[in-house]
């Protein structure tokens, strides 16, 4: 965001352009996919090439490079021109244009090559395209880029990340940080026996210096409900013997799945 509103208007916006969130996309797209097919009723879900055009943007892909159906390729098109139009960017774009800006002009990728000479990434499992790129870029010059790491928590992959951005590094040093402080020696056990099993990961062994600790319980409820009660009889059972309230908590991954529980 400050690279570009420093440098946007070598790429034909102005500096004081907007960034448009999630549902002014899905409004302009909405809108263009009516257009497009001259339709007055009920349109199909553009969310299918909302997601594609994200991808793509991740990917650094130009629409005539896109992985998708010739209509979600002229939207992307469509959607391009038509921000441009309102001067506005959507969160995909920041990386996109910065990386196009870079490509295009050289003497402004040279003022921040100079300005970054030292450069460290976190959890680079978990880069796109777009970003690798722009890491790449940015550190040319002077190759002092340091990226910290663990390609056994790559989960972005539905996001565009790809886990050979951390496979692939060329380093010239590797430190492995294979101590753990968290978890018991079970359960780096267990999970060291499940990830071995992955085919492309560099090799390591997390250990602890903790107690054993308790075994691994393996649960499972059968439906949403069924977990809600398990977990909500256990913390009974703990409050009995004599855990206070205040003292547990309830991990779920997203918002949604509280409903149950409450």
């Amino acid at each position: 965001m400050q690279v570009l509103r420093r440098e946007i208007e070598k790429l034909g916006y102005t500096r004081d352009f907007s960034l448009y969130d999630e549902r002014d996309i899905r409004r302009l797209l909405n809108q263009l996919a009516r257009e497009e097919l001259a339709h007055d009723g009920d349109l199909p879900s553009v969310e299918p090439t909302l997601q594609a055009i994200s991808m793509a943007k991740n990917k650094a892909q130009k629409p005539h490079e896109m992985e998708s159906d010739d209509f979600s390729k002229k939207l992307y098109g469509q959607l391009e021109t038509t921000l441009r139009a309102y001067n506005a960017v959507d969160f995909d774009s920041l990386l996109y244009l910065t990386l196009q800006l870079f490509d295009d002009h050289p003497e402004v990728l040279s003022k921040y090559q100079l300005k970054f000479r030292y450069i460290m990434i976190d959890e680079y499992q978990d880069t796109n395209p777009t970003q690798y790129r722009l890491a790449k870029l940015l550190s040319s010059a002077h190759n002092n880029l340091c990226v910290v790491g663990d390609d056994d928590q790559a989960i972005y992959g539905w996001r565009g990340a790809e886990i050979k951005n951390i496979l692939q590094f060329e380093s010239e040093t590797i430190i492995k940080l294979e101590q753990n402080y968290r978890s018991t020696p079970t359960i780096l056990q267990g999970a060291n026996s499940v990830i071995k099993h992955n085919q492309q990961r560099h090799q390591k062994s997390l250990w602890s210096s903790k107690d054993p600790g308790d075994l691994i319980e393996v649960f499972h409820a059968p439906t949403d409900l069924d977990e809600a009660d398990a977990v909500i009889q256990r913390m009974i059972n703990y409050h009995k013997q004599g855990i206070p309230w205040n003292e547990m908590a309830i991990l779920y991954r997203s918002n949604v799945l509280a409903r149950p529980f409450e």
